[in-house]
């Protein structure tokens, strides 16, 4: 029988760093996520307190792709049905969706871009410098709830001159109909629907008996590809817009982070797989399945 009095048993020394070396090997921390919003002015300033225990977001410094003629807006009258403050409402509600994010898998960052000028104009070419900006900042998405009214005649030539090169996932509000925006009007770049474009359409409701809608001034209905609540209780932005916000943080929910940041199709792949249809009430001329995750 050999003693061991009076040694030293490394065992449980080597047992412990052998378990420790294996956890941090597994470990995996908060990925780095970033995002371009593109809208109007942002009025970042008036988004405090961003961080929180299961998220940390940042906004970076808003950019200008208007070539020198962005809005200039007084963030301290910001109202929600001034058009020229939907950026701001954009981003907050954003922003609190994705401070709900229940684990922290995601450092944040945003990157506002305002592609809509002094007149409240956006064009083919704001778009363009926005998107070429969101490259360059390398974003891993591009969320817009906007869209220009459609020119049939520019299809080809916008499709070749920039779209054919530009691959970043990218949520886009199909677009409502009303004002200045007429029923059956397209809009661009919804129209082209490009494969890495993920339209997103809002519904009604729910009512009194849990029924939810279809929204008939939905435009591009065609090309949509997934529907979420038009209104929440935590925010003053409704429609479409809120709707993508909801879009947007859903995916993060529904899918890994390998997924969401993974190269070829592994997005596409987990939105499919999570995919559910939803019961909307809609006249015959919409439609029959409708989809969410």
């Amino acid at each position: 029988m050999i003693s061991t009095k009076g040694k030293f048993n490394a065992y449980p020394l080597l047992l412990f760093f052998i378990l420790f070396l294996s956890y941090d090997a597994l470990a995996v921390g908060p990925q780095a996520i970033s995002l371009a919003l593109l809208d109007t002015g942002h009025c970042i300033k008036k988004l405090a307190n961003l961080n929180n225990d299961r998220s940390v977001i940042k906004i970076v410094e808003a950019q200008d792709a208007t070539r020198g003629r962005p809005a200039v807006v007084d963030c301290e009258k910001a109202q929600v049905r001034d058009k020229k403050y939907h950026g701001y409402f954009m981003l907050q509600s954003l922003v609190g969706e994705l401070k709900k994010l229940s684990t922290p898998a995601y450092l944040i960052t945003i990157v506002p871009i305002q592609i809509f000028d002094k007149e409240g104009i956006s064009k083919s070419a704001y778009w363009e410098t926005a998107l070429q900006l969101a490259k360059k900042e390398k974003v891993d998405f591009v969320i817009a709830a906007a869209g220009i009214a459609f020119d049939p005649h520019q299809k080809q030539q916008l499709e070749s001159t920039f779209w054919q090169d530009f691959t970043l996932p990218i949520f886009l509000s199909a677009g409502n109909w009303g004002g200045k925006i007429k029923e059956k009007m397209q809009l661009w770049p919804q129209v082209l629907h490009r494969p890495n474009m993920i339209v997103i359409g809002d519904y009604l409701g729910p009512n009194g008996n849990g029924q939810i809608f279809f929204n008939k001034s939905l435009l591009n209905v065609e090309i949509i590809d997934y529907y979420f609540p038009s209104q929440h209780p935590d925010y003053l932005l409704t429609g479409n817009s809120l709707a993508v916000s909801l879009a947007f943080s859903g995916m993060l929910k529904v899918c890994s982070s390998a997924e969401v940041l993974g190269e070829g199709n592994k997005l596409e792949g987990c939105l499919k797989a999570k995919k559910k249809t939803l019961k909307i009430s809609a006249p015959a001329k919409f439609p029959e399945k409708y989809f969410t995750y």
